[in-house]
C-alpha cells in the first residue's frame, strides 16, 4: 500500500496531544506540492516511520511548503530494531519557513537525499542527524539553503551512530554554527560549501569515540574577525 499526495493542505492544530500532522510508511509514497502548517511545536508536520516486517524504500518529500511553530519533517523513528531500516527517501526542492526547533531529522534510514530545499527562520536547527534504532547511514546534504541556529548538527538520542555523510555544495549562513559535529560522524564528506556568517564558529568538530576519517575539500568559510572558521 502506498500513498500519493498532491496539492494538498495538512494543517495541524495548538492542540494536537502530540500526534504528528501526518505519518507515512510503506514504498513509493510521494507527497509532492503540499502546505504543511504546524500550530503544536512539540510536533513534526510530516513523519516516515517503518512497521514491522514492512519493505519501505523508494518514497518522496518534493517541491512542498512548512510553515507554522512546530517542526518539519521527522525521517524514522527506531520503531522496529532488529528489522532493518527504511530505505531510500528524497527530501527534494522543499521551501522550510517552519519556527520550530528543528526542520529535518535524520535518525534511522538508509540513504536519504536532502537536495535543493530552502530552510530559513527555525529557532534551532536546520537540519539534524542522530539515531533512533539502527541510525542513519548514507546521508546526502546536497545544493540546499540553509540559514539557523545551527545549519547542520549532530545530537545524542538513543544512540550516536551516524555513517557515510555526504555535505556538499550547500550555502550555510548565519547562526551560531554552519555544521556543529559534537558527536562524530563515522566517514565524513564536506565539500565545495559556502559557510558564512556565523557567530561561534563556521565548522565545529569534537571528537567522540565514534570518530571517523573527515574529508574536507574546496569549502570557502567567510567569518568576522573574532569568530572561527575551524
Amino acid at each position: 500500500l502506498f500513498i500519493q499526495a498532491k496539492w494538498c493542505r495538512f494543517t495541524g492544530s495548538a492542540a494536537s496531544g502530540g500526534a504528528d500532522v501526518a505519518v507515512f510508511h510503506g514504498s513509493n509514497c510521494r507527497f509532492t506540492e503540499c502546505s504543511f502548517d504546524v500550530n503544536d511545536p512539540s510536533v513534526y508536520a510530516l513523519s516516515y516511520v517503518k512497521t514491522q516486517d514492512e519493505i519501505s524504500i523508494n518514497n518522496h518529500v518534493v517541491d512542498n511548503v512548512f510553515r507554522g511553530i512546530g517542526k518539519g519533517v521527522l525521517v524514522g523513528n527506531g520503531g522496529t530494531v532488529g528489522d532493518g531500516r527504511c530505505e531510500g527517501l528524497k527530501i527534494n526542492g522543499n521551501y522550510f519557513y517552519n519556527t520550530g526547533a528543528e526542520q529535518v531529522r535524520v535518525a534511522e534510514i538508509l540513504h536519504v537525499s536532502i537536495a535543493h530545499n530552502t530552510l530559513y527562520g527555525c529557532t534551532g536547527s536546520a537540519i539534524v542527524l542522530t539515531q533512533r534504532g539502527s541510525g542513519a547511514d548514507g546521508v546526502y546534504i546536497n545544493d540546499n539553503r540553509d540559514g539557523a541556529l545551527a545549519c547542520i548538527t549532530t545530537v545524542e538520542d538513543t544512540g550516536s551512530y551516524i555513517s557515510s555523510v555526504n555535505i556538499n555544495n550547500n550555502t550555510l549562513s548565519g547562526g551560531q554554527y554552519g555544521l556543529y559535529d559534537p558527536l562524530g560522524i563515522i566517514r565524513a564528506h564536506v565539500r565545495e560549501n559556502r559557510i558564512s556568517g556565523q557567530s561561534e564558529a563556521g565548522i565545529f568538530l569534537e571528537q567522540s569515540v565514534n570518530s571517523g576519517p573527515y574529508f574536507f575539500f574546496d569549502n570557502i568559510v567567510t567569518e568576522a574577525e573574532g569568530v572561527d572558521c575551524f
